[in-house]
């Protein structure tokens, strides 16, 4: 099982969701919690990329975590809902890449996290960059 790697201590989920019509749930459990450390309901407008955040007074400790991200299909019965489930460690950030980092734009750090296997934070950092152009097309 590949276990995926942030360093940040408020880390950037993202699920694509190709259904609308159902409220989207989602949950983070710090590995050896019996609850959940946070939980939303959302509706969406459009399939499509979501994008969930942390709250700001949330910050995530160094350690292993899940989140499931869920189309509530069935509240009697949850086990019927669709639902994928990810876990993930929370590591510091090493002093050598955060210098590194400090020198960059968001994509070329996107590329190092990338090279690094830190991959919320690139795939994060890449999906902020593309929506961001997305926004510039847009507008011309």
């Amino acid at each position: 099982m590949h276990v995926a790697v942030t360093v940040s201590e408020r880390p950037t989920f993202l699920a694509y969701v190709s259904r609308t019509e159902l409220p989207l749930s989602f949950m983070l459990v710090e590995e050896g919690g019996t609850k959940p450390i946070f939980q939303r309901e959302m509706r969406l407008s459009s399939p499509g990329v979501v994008k969930l955040e942390l709250p700001a007074t949330l910050k995530l400790k160094p350690s292993r975590y899940q989140w499931t991200v869920a189309l509530v299909c069935n509240r009697k019965f949850p086990s019927k809902n669709t639902y994928v489930q990810v876990k993930f460690d929370r590591l510091p950030l090493d002093r050598g890449l955060q210098r590194r980092l400090q020198r960059q734009t968001p994509l070329q750090q996107a590329q190092t996290y990338a090279r690094s296997g830190i991959w919320y934070e690139a795939i994060a950092l890449a999906h902020e960059a593309s929506t961001a152009a997305e926004g510039d097309r847009r507008t011309q």
